[in-house]
């Protein structure tokens, strides 16, 4: 794909007249030369403390994964190379895909005993024209670079139709979720209000009676509901509780 090549020199540029973000572009031939470029990537992170955006352009195929010249690299690989990389920045992994399926890398390679591939992740979820995302990503970085406010680039995404993002925090919501669905299935109501009330007081961290009350008041309105419906509400409500109040570590102990 030659839409990098527009892309690298609009970087270039934003960087030297704005200060924007520095960039460095690297091509290659095929799968493994790709794994060694990633391997690059994570040791620098590793050792360097770098907390680079990783953006790959590539075609990508919906089952078989990142095509190259001499073969594919499987979604759940990349994705596990991702997750090395991700560890090594502490969950500040910043990766953008111009590829087909893109997405198939972060969903594919999910485990909740596992640490996330990135802390944001935005690509195509289908099949996408490279003349789209060409002009798309250069109105993301372009933003990305002049406010260096990650949310106001992703407002971005909203607007157009071929591509989505997820946040780590995404994950770790819908992990937890589907734990208390699970775990509070054969509750009686009562428990299973006071089950959730415990969790979010763990989750957000906030135990202010003002915050109880509205863990209980939505604990509520959600017990006998079906699952998706209970995921709406419940997604809805963590998303407006503000922050978590634990970290990666806390979420796997807390659901082991």
């Amino acid at each position: 794909m030659k839409t990098d090549v527009r892309l690298m020199e609009e970087l270039e540029i934003n960087h030297k007249i704005s200060g924007g973000l520095p960039v460095f572009h690297q091509e290659t031939s095929g799968v493994g030369d790709f794994l060694v470029f990633l391997e690059d990537v994570f040791s620098g992170c590793k050792y360097k403390y770098h907390r680079p955006v990783l953006h790959v352009e590539c075609h990508g195929c919906e089952k078989r994964g990142l095509r190259f010249v001499d073969g594919y690299l499987s979604w759940s690989l990349f994705g596990k190379k991702l997750r090395d990389i991700n560890f090594a920045t502490k969950n500040n992994l910043i990766v953008t895909m111009a590829t087909c399926y893109g997405l198939n890398a972060y969903w594919e390679s999910l485990r909740y005993d596992r640490l996330c591939p990135a802390w944001y992740v935005m690509a195509p979820q289908r099949k996408a024209k490279s003349g789209d995302l060409s002009d798309f990503f250069g109105k993301f970085y372009g933003v990305l670079s002049n406010t260096n406010n990650m949310s106001e680039a992703d407002s971005l995404v909203r607007e157009v139709g071929f591509v989505d993002s997820v946040y780590s925090s995404k994950f770790i919501l819908k992990v937890l979720l589907s734990h208390f669905y699970s775990q509070s299935g054969g509750r009686r109501k009562q428990n299973k209000i006071e089950y959730f009330v415990s969790l979010m007081k763990w989750l957000s961290g906030n135990k202010e009676i003002s915050a109880i009350r509205r863990y209980r008041d939505v604990a509520k309105s959600m017990t006998g509901l079906n699952r998706e419906v209970f995921e709406k509400i419940v997604t809805d409500f963590l998303m407006d509780v503000g922050r978590l109040g634990c970290d990666w570590e806390d979420v796997v102990r807390f659901l082991k």
